[in-house]
């Protein structure tokens, strides 16, 4: 499963809410990841809708993507029409959050994976590498 640390869950989350108005709230719920991980879970509530609703991170259940999970009710939600506006603009909001977690967690892995290096025995200056990946150096 992928790992983001709940400091950089709760920073995305803070960036994301710059940018978005919406009716309910998003929060990152402390969790234990594997081997005691400091790791989170992205929360949302969505007014007008009692349902909880969080967001998994890819490997979470074999899926490759963030993915949403609305918990089950036992009692049924009667909403006005205007409540399922503003219920269905909220979903809009939490496809959006999908969306960006996906983007910040790929660009997170990418620079992870890509990460600068020092440079390599022989090598004095960093320049010399090539730009066809780290640890490469120019013929």
């Amino acid at each position: 499963m992928s790992f983001h640390s709940i400091d950089t869950l709760q920073s995305w989350v803070r960036e994301f809410e710059r940018s978005h108005d919406f009716a309910g709230s998003i929060r990152v719920i402390p969790q234990d990841g594997e081997e005691g991980d400091d790791t989170g879970l992205v929360a949302m509530r969505l007014d007008n809708s009692p349902t909880e609703i969080y967001l998994e991170p890819p490997g979470a259940n074999g899926q490759p993507r963030w993915t949403v999970v609305f918990e089950a009710r036992e009692l049924p939600v009667r909403l006005t029409s205007d409540q399922v506006i503003t219920l269905a603009q909220g979903l809009k909001t939490l496809t959006a959050l999908c969306s960006f977690l996906e983007l910040k967690s790929d660009r997170d892995e990418a620079r992870c994976e890509y990460a600068p290096r020092a440079a390599p025995a022989g090598i004095e200056d960093a320049r010399e590498i090539n730009e066809d990946g780290p640890g490469r150096a120019r013929q």
